[in-house]
């Protein structure tokens, strides 16, 4: 009996803590602000009800970073250091709209960058990873 019980409050709290997740991300407002694509990637489950999910980790201009789930469409339209405004209310994407080409962009303070010596994506003068100087080529 003391099983049964036990199985069940686990099932409820698991339940119970999914939902408000999900009511606290639609009492949410939508927040609009500039951000960078600095990583993608798929999650693929087995079985008999194979799926794939998506996730893109976006950075902020303050240096905040934000892992949302994607469709496989929305996933398809970005790559990786795309710069633009990112819509998201709560934890839940919204729309990524482009606003600036990353490979043309003038200000090298608002460019996208790949380090020379770590290979990583980064925005601005100096490398957020290894602390290497932007330089011109």
């Amino acid at each position: 009996m003391f099983f049964v019980f036990f199985i069940l409050a686990t099932v409820f709290f698991a339940i119970k803590s999914s939902l408000g997740e999900e009511l606290a991300g639609c009492a949410s407002p939508e927040v609009c602000s500039r951000a960078v694509v600095v990583t993608k990637r798929t999650h693929m489950s087995r079985g008999e009800n194979a799926s794939t999910t998506y996730h893109a980790t976006f950075e902020f201009e303050n240096g905040e970073r934000k892992e949302l789930r994607l469709s496989g469409g929305q996933y398809g339209y970005i790559a990786e250091g795309d710069v633009g405004m990112l819509t998201r209310k709560g934890g839940r994407f919204i729309a990524f709209r482009r606003v600036e080409d990353r490979y043309t962009a003038q200000d090298p303070d608002r460019a996208v960058h790949v380090c020379r010596s770590c290979g990583a994506t980064y925005v601005g003068r100096v490398c957020d990873y290894c602390d290497t100087p932007w330089t011109e080529k």
